[in-house]
């Protein structure tokens, strides 16, 4: 299902929002505009996000109706695991390392600013063209420069970590804000995959779900 494709895209796109010189938690909202097609669809939707930092790990938690979704990432060999707990099923989805399949991206920046959660954040906006969808992703962002993005994937040509972003793609806008920042140590075994959770490829998952 290409749907699925996408969303999976959009939540490991969403990951490793952590700093080498950060520790703690990060708590974001998200907020949507729909086209009409999709409208029925937005109680499915998670509307919070939470990211978990710790030296070279990140730990990014999302809950549906349909049950909790967590994607876990080694900053340092980039490989990432999505764990997803559905209706009982608990899967260990490993992602590997993501292949760069994306432009340079080109940032503009503006001298508009505000505060965020406590953070002083710098106006840019950010858009990459992404091959295997064929289709270009533009996000208006705030950033801050007290977080740097040194182990940020998908923003780290930015001067700074983003506290509030918006992706437009596949006809949606998701907004992400975040609500609060707290610095404290974290055990590590937020990082590791439970024990009851059955480890599969992600060419598996896919031929599970018919893709």
């Amino acid at each position: 299902m290409k749907k699925t494709t996408v969303f999976i895209f959009l939540l490991l796109f969403s990951t490793l929002i952590t700093s080498q010189k950060f520790e703690g938690k990060i708590s974001y909202s998200i907020d949507y505009e729909l086209p009409e097609i999709m409208e029925a669809q937005r109680s499915m939707l998670p509307t919070e996000m939470i990211t978990y930092c710790k030296k070279s790990s990140s730990r990014v938690e999302q809950k549906t109706t349909m049950g909790d979704q967590i994607v876990i990432s080694n900053i340092e060999n980039g490989e990432s695991t999505l764990l997803m707990n559905m209706m009982g099923q608990k899967m260990a989805i490993e992602v590997g390392k993501q292949s760069s399949k994306e432009t340079t991206p080109s940032i503009t920046y503006s001298n508009e600013n505000k505060t965020i959660a406590g953070y002083k954040c710098n106006k840019a906006t950010y858009t990459v063209f992404i091959e295997e969808q064929q289709d270009s992703i533009s996000m208006e962002l705030y950033y801050t420069p007290e977080i740097p993005p040194i182990y940020n994937a998908q923003f780290k040509e930015l001067k700074g970590l983003p506290l509030e972003y918006t992706i437009n793609t596949q006809g949606m806008t998701m907004t992400f804000e975040a609500k609060s920042v707290e610095t404290t140590k974290l055990s590590k075994s937020l990082f590791e995959i439970p024990k009851d959770y059955e480890i599969m490829s992600l060419e598996a998952f896919k031929k599970m779900m018919n893709q």
